[in-house]
């Protein structure tokens, strides 16, 4: 599983990931026919290729409407102070971790370009 925060992840999550969001739109959608509304479906991803690895972010994509990045807090207990939320990648840093860097390897991935919604901190 990834670590930090706690977070365990079984091999099987990468399709209980997809099974959840599908029956999240199920569920959202029918809601919605009843109450003539439109809801949208999002989620929260980690912005490296660690949280990538732990789903089917193609095959997901065919239920929900964006995948929100969490760009920021690439440096958190490192030894070397560096930008937090930078915007592209400095030659000398070592963490090679930026939003664009993010935002390339979720498209890689199989993510829209026109789903991603980048968050920055303030």
């Amino acid at each position: 599983g990834l670590r930090g925060n706690n977070n365990v992840h079984r091999p099987e999550d990468r399709e209980n990931f997809t099974a959840m969001m599908t029956e999240l739109r199920q569920a959202l959608d029918a809601e919605g026919r009843s109450r003539r509304r439109q809801y949208l479906l999002t989620f929260a991803a980690g912005a490296f290729p660690d949280f990538i690895a732990t789903t089917e972010m193609d095959k997901v994509q065919a239920v929900v409407d964006f995948v929100n990045l969490m760009t920021y807090d690439f440096r958190t207990s490192d030894p070397i102070a560096g930008h937090h939320a930078n915007l592209y990648l400095h030659p000398a840093d070592t963490k090679k971790r930026s939003v664009d860097s993010a935002v390339r390897e979720f498209i890689a991935a199989g993510v829209p370009p026109a789903k991603i919604v980048v968050g920055v901190p303030f």
